[in-house]
């Protein structure tokens, strides 16, 4: 097969949406995190909720954790399901907190970079 054929054959797999955008209108899916920060969020600084996190339609903003003032603490989210099991075959981590603004607030520090990478 070549390198074209390949590409070609992979756009065409249909898009198949994941356990959180296919339960979330159900509200079945439950979120802890260690808390929260602020973000831009359409021209303001609004403190994120998790939720942003599953979303399933596109936004140019996310959750932002709440950002450790000693190396004891450690930043984090977790998901369940209500009453279910679920098996996790990829995913997808990403490190910082912006898409636009490339800044979180969180009270304590103030507005810092926290540019987006995976």
């Amino acid at each position: 097969m070549s390198f074209l054929s390949l590409l070609i054959s992979l756009s065409k797999e249909e898009y198949q949406p994941g356990i959180f955008a296919k339960t979330f209108n159900d509200k079945l899916v439950v979120i802890d995190t260690s808390g929260s920060s602020k973000q831009q969020i359409n021209g303001t600084m609004q403190m994120t909720l998790p939720e942003y996190s599953i979303y399933p339609w596109d936004k140019k903003y996310d959750w932002c954790s709440n950002c450790p003032h000693t190396y004891k603490e450690h930043p984090y989210i977790t998901y369940s399901l209500k009453s279910r099991k679920f098996k996790i075959n990829s995913y997808f981590i990403r490190c910082g907190c912006c898409y636009t603004g490339c800044c979180c607030d969180d009270g304590y520090y103030g507005c810092f970079d926290c540019c987006l990478y995976s």
